[in-house]
């Protein structure tokens, strides 16, 4: 549709609107460390694979 962001920029514009209102962001961080922790993850797995 017409208007639709997906994505990192998505959710940066999302996060610092729901600041901008008082509001809490949209993913709390405890989601947002769980993804990173997955990407280190994938990192040290395909370290080792090679």
């Amino acid at each position: 549709p017409e208007g639709w962001q997906a994505g990192y920029p998505r959710a940066i514009r999302e996060a610092l609107e729901a600041c901008g209102r008082g509001d809490p962001p949209p993913i709390p961080a405890s989601e947002c460390a769980g993804a990173v922790r997955l990407i280190f993850d994938s990192y040290r797995a395909a370290a080792r694979a090679f």
